[in-house]
């Protein structure tokens, strides 16, 4: 967060008031603020990229998470939630996972941390062509044995269209394929 804007913030925390863009007169606000990083504020302080003053306004509890890699056990509920999650966001059937790829996803050591389990997830509910989520339906970026290639995997398209345009390219050979059925398209 820039300089001044941690200072807009400071204020803000001690006056309990703002000034709405525009406006000639504070408005009194009442807020709690959940703050989170992935950096030691100790060392954000020490090299003067956080006021701290700030920090000492804002560490008033303080709650450690460790990192995935670390709670592994965590693996399975997550992923059980975000296959439900997909299934009805994506308003597809339910996918399962084979038991291989959720040791394998259990192996990983997730250095994106929870969201990246999520777009592992969210991406392979997108490219698996059944109800079960495997190895090869992993990306093959995360160096799991059994997975394969996107390119493999899914159809390509030019690498000269916009993401808007291969979007659009994907989806009309999705529903060409599926004779305009949008239910299987989206399997």
């Amino acid at each position: 967060m820039a300089p001044d804007t941690q200072a807009k913030l400071l204020r803000a925390l001690q006056e309990r008031t703002i000034r709405p863009v525009g406006s000639v007169r504070e408005v009194p606000v009442k807020v709690r603020i959940i703050a989170s990083t992935n950096r030691d504020p100790h060392e954000a302080v020490r090299q003067g990229r956080l006021r701290e003053d700030l920090y000492y306004r804002l560490n008033v509890n303080t709650l450690f998470l460790p990192p995935l890699r670390e709670r592994r056990e965590d693996i399975p509920l997550l992923v059980e939630y975000f296959l439900v999650y997909f299934s009805e966001r994506l308003d597809v059937h339910r996918r399962e996972i084979d038991p291989s790829a959720l040791v394998a996803l259990e192996q990983y050591a997730w250095p994106g941390n929870v969201r990246e389990l999520m777009n592992v997830l969210e991406s392979a509910y997108t490219f698996s062509r059944s109800n079960l989520i495997t190895l090869a339906d992993l990306p093959a970026t995360l160096g799991l044995t059994g997975t394969t290639p996107r390119a493999q995997a899914s159809p390509s398209v030019s690498p000269a269209l916009s993401f808007a345009e291969a979007e659009r390219e994907l989806i009309a050979r999705a529903l060409t394929s599926t004779s305009a059925v949008e239910r299987q398209a989206c399997n």
